[in-house]
Parts: C-alpha cells; structure tokens; sequence
C-alpha cells in the first residue's frame, strides 16, 4: 500500500505527529495547547491534508486519534470522549460535508475515521473551518456597504490586527455586541456572524428597519493567532480569552491584548453613554446551551430578560437546546465579568457542535449561516420586548 502523507504546512493546519501502521491507517498524535501557569490543556481542534500519490486509487484512507488527555482546573480527562464524534471532508477546502467516526478498540487509541477519498488532496477537520483568509473576505465583501464600519481595535500578540465590524446606524438608539473565537476551534460563532452580516446587508425593507434603530458590534476572530496555529483553546501566550474578565483583574496588555482592546473599547461605549443591552460571547461545545450570568444587581430581572430571549431563538431560528440552570457558575467569564462591570445581559452562548436537537444531525457552516439569519430578528425582538 502505498504512503499517505499528511499535510500541516498551511494556516490553521493542526499541530501533531503522524505515522502510517502497518495495517495502512494514519495514526495521528495530537498536541494539546498549554495555558499559562496553570495544568490546563486542551485538544479539540484538529486541520489537516491527507495527500495521496498520484495513481493512488483507494475510496477512503482510515485514520485514527492517539488518546490525548486534557486537563481542566486540574483535572485531567480524555479529549475526544463526546458521542456521536463527528468531523468534517472536503475534496476542494470549500465545501464540506459531516463525517462520523467510531470509538476506537486498539490500545492508546481514542476515535477512528474511515475518510472518503474524492481528489487527491482530502481535507479533514473537526469543524468546518473559519480561517483569517474567509474573515478578510467578508470584510472585503462589506467594505463600502451604508451603514457599516469596519476599524482596527488594536493587535494580537504576534502582531495580527484586530478589527471591529459594526453594522447598523451609528447613532442607532440600541446595540448589541458579538465575539467569534476566544477558542481557535469554535468556529460555528464566526460562520453565525457570516449569516447575521448577510442579512442585515441584503437591503431589504425589514433589514433596513433593524439597521435603524439596532448597531451590531462584531469582534470576529478575537483568538486570530491561535487560529492562524491551529490552536484549541488558549493564545499563543497561554491565556484563556473567555477567562479574567473580573472587574478587580485588569487585562495584561503585554500577555492578552486581544483581551485589553476589548475591555478599553467597552470602557469607552460605557463613557459614551453607548454600551450594548445584549453582550454574547458564541463558542461551540457538544451541549449548546445558553450560560447565563450572575449580575450582582436585578438578578430577577436577568433571568426573566433571558427567557425571552429564548424564545425568540426558538422562534427564529433552530435553537432547541435551552439554557443551564441558573445555579451553574463559571467566575471570571465574559458574561459574568461584563455584567459585573456594566450591568448588561451578557451571556455565553455555546453552539452545539455534534449534534444539533434543532436539525436532528450535525451542524454544518450553512446551518450556522441561516441561524445567522434569523438572529438578526430574534436580537431585534429581544431589544424591542425588553426596552
């Protein structure tokens, strides 16, 4: 049988090992990424290239994942453990469709794939991808569009700019904020945004009337050097985005700038008299539900503010999975740390990646896209019920 071999040479290809069996399967050895100071670890996002020779005519190659361990507050775990576990092949790295994989019996191994082969390059992932070359696309799509704006909100560690992408009037009497990509791997957000800017720009009537009375601020891509790595979860100095967002923890502007751009841009809406009523930072997990925060003030309020907000997802679009339980705490995160420090409904919103109870199957990048969509009037809605 003939050698496959792997490619991670491109932006936002998987950092790993590899090897071909002697039974013909790619064996993949992921590398989990580090946080700082701390034991924690995760792999969840893996990008790759499995390239065959030229006359090679197998239907699929068969790969399978060495178990990695991540590691969360301490606590060590088995990456991969999700079930159904499902990935994502193309044969040209623009469209793609879901795959399903297996639980893998050999030892030291975790899940296993059979990918179909249609080209001589096949591409694999865990999601669809969403890489800095399709952001810079649809800030080039919208540039120039009424009503948007798009402005440099500061620099990654490594130097890559930071933008924020507003749409909607300027001096619109409502806002709402969106981040995609505190975690490299948590692409659903970023195709979502793709859905929701589309149909704002599409120049209809009913979108015109969104635009006039609600601003969208958008940070796409706020991980964008962990993306450009092919890192899961923390930059590229070891930071959490989604963490230390307490109001007594300032932002590192040295080991966080992604993070401190954010924070100084917030503090300066709040002085202009301009801050969001809705703040959601969009990540993907196999739950999907919506993290409610924990203001210190009209807690009541909050909670009653988010069930119409869940409604009017369920309404709009095909969100089923519901919310956690108010009891659920995570200290220090965007949702909690915002609402905190401006008194804002500002939420964690994990888009199920797996498994969709909406779709009864795996998400995909149009999913997404049409969620994106109907957000749009769901947001509306929210602004309008709760003014």
């Amino acid at each position: 049988m003939s050698t496959v071999f792997v490619d991670t040479f491109f932006p936002n290809a998987s950092p790993l090992r590899w090897r071909q069996a002697e039974d013909g399967v790619v064996e993949l050895f992921p590398i989990p990424d580090h946080a700082r100071f701390s034991p924690n670890r995760q792999f969840t996002h893996w990008h790759l290239r499995l390239v065959l020779p030229a006359g090679d005519g197998r239907q699929t190659i068969p790969v399978r994942f060495a178990t990695v361990m991540s590691c969360w507050n301490g606590r060590e775990s088995a990456a991969m453990r999700e079930e159904p576990a499902v990935g994502v092949v193309s044969a040209d790295g623009k469209t793609w469709a879901g795959l399903t994989g297996r639980r893998c019996e050999r030892e030291g191994f975790a899940v296993e794939f059979d990918v179909p082969v249609a080209s001589s390059i096949t591409h694999f992932a865990s999601l669809v991808p969403y890489t800095e070359a399709d952001l810079e696309a649809l800030l080039a799509r919208v540039a120039g569009v009424p009503d948007v704006r798009v402005y440099q909100m500061g620099a990654t560690v490594e130097g890559r700019p930071l933008p924020m992408l507003e749409v909607g009037r300027s001096d619109a009497p409502e806002s709402v904020f969106l981040r995609t990509q505190a975690h490299p791997w948590e692409t659903g957000g970023s195709w979502l945004v793709e859905g929701l800017v589309d149909r704002l720009t599409d120049g209809s009537a009913a979108s015109r009337e969104i635009l006039d009375h609600v601003r969208f601020c958008i940070q796409p891509m706020a991980n964008r050097d962990g993306v450009h790595r092919g890192l899961s979860r923390f930059t590229v100095t070891g930071i959490d985005l989604n963490r230390q967002w307490d109001a007594a923890i300032p932002h590192d502007p040295v080991l966080a700038p992604e993070s401190a751009c954010l924070g100084n841009w917030f503090a300066e809406q709040a002085r202009q008299g301009r801050t969001p009523r809705l703040a959601i930072d969009l990540h993907n997990d196999c739950g999907g539900n919506l993290h409610l925060a924990h203001p210190p003030q009209d807690e009541a309020g909050h909670l009653a503010r988010m069930a119409v907000f869940e409604r009017l997802l369920r309404e709009h679009t095909w969100f089923r999975e519901g919310p956690t339980g108010h009891g659920f705490r995570n200290p220090g995160t965007f949702g909690e740390g915002l609402s905190e420090q401006y008194g804002i409904d500002a939420i964690i919103w994990e888009l199920r990646a797996n498994h969709a109870v909406g779709l009864g199957r795996q998400p995909l990048a149009a999913d997404w896209r049409q969620m994106g969509s109907g957000f749009a009037q769901a947001a509306y809605r929210f602004l309008c019920e709760t003014r």
